[in-house]
């Protein structure tokens, strides 16, 4: 690809076919042939100059038309945006999701299909049993007091 279709090619977005698609676009040029058509007559009454009155017109279409449609565009793009990472980190956080249950499963001993609630259950009964096996020691060092040894610093 040459770097005259690359150019070319990159502001293809902005093609009337293109442009079109957003339903704001419409929506910004009513709002355009409004003002400029209350500054193409304002101009009239006042100088009775229809060209003058023409070019205000004309102007005032272009000069409103583009800043509605850059403003809603604007919009449009940040919240395609926003939605798009929304949903790449929700897929992510349940792929993660996913593997951890499936990691959890395996250390458990226990099918990765299984239901949540067994996984819970094998869970809390392997929890048991780690408190059951350090009880012991956990109650000897709630008897011990700690400021009669030194520690390094």
């Amino acid at each position: 690809m040459s770097e005259e279709e690359q150019v070319n090619g990159k502001f293809d977005y902005l093609k009337a076919k293109y442009v079109f698609r957003f339903p704001f676009t419409i929506t910004a040029l009513k709002w355009g042939f409004g003002l400029g058509t209350f500054f193409g007559i304002h101009q009239y009454i006042k100088s009775r100059d229809g060209m003058a009155s023409m070019r205000w017109f004309i102007w005032g279409n272009v000069l409103t038309t583009l800043p509605i449609w850059g403003f809603f565009m604007m919009k449009y793009s940040f919240y395609s945006s926003a939605l798009r990472k929304f949903e790449s980190e929700q897929s992510r956080q349940y792929e993660i999701q996913g593997l951890t249950r499936v990691y959890l499963a395996n250390k458990m001993g226990i099918d990765p299909e299984s239901s949540d609630e067994d996984l819970l259950k094998e869970y809390q009964k392997k929890s048991e049993k780690i408190k059951e096996k350090y009880n012991l020691l956990d109650e000897l060092l709630v008897g011990v007091d700690f400021s009669q040894f030194e520690f390094p610093k």
